[in-house]
């Protein structure tokens, strides 16, 4: 939907469902050990009252060209892949990895002058 510029992760989607529960807009069971989440009245009527921001957001997406869409992604995988190697990463390799960022942001940083 968002042509891969959001990715949602477990630490947004959970929060999300609990708070949808807290306000009543899902009920959720228990299901083979799973807890399943199904959207009620309620909700169905805030994701109705909803739909005219989602078409804004939508329509920004249509809008933007695919290069733009590429870059959003190439950030996003650049950002994860330096968070998963920062708890185990030496302090050597650490200056390394500091250095090569630093020289990505400034190149990155003439692209716009």
């Amino acid at each position: 939907m968002f042509g891969g510029m959001y990715a949602p992760s477990a630490g947004m989607v959970y929060p999300t469902l609990q708070w949808l529960e807290d306000e009543s807009l899902v009920n959720s069971s228990e299901e083979g050990g799973k807890k399943i989440f199904r959207i009620n009245e309620t909700g169905k009527k805030f994701l109705g009252d909803g739909q005219q921001t989602l078409k804004r957001i939508s329509a920004f997406q249509k809008k933007m060209p695919e290069s733009k869409v590429e870059m959003m992604r190439a950030s996003r995988k650049l950002f994860r892949t330096a968070m998963a190697v920062f708890p185990d990463i030496t302090e050597e390799r650490a200056k390394e990895a500091s250095k090569i960022l630093n020289e990505a942001q400034t190149k990155l940083a003439k692209i716009v002058e």
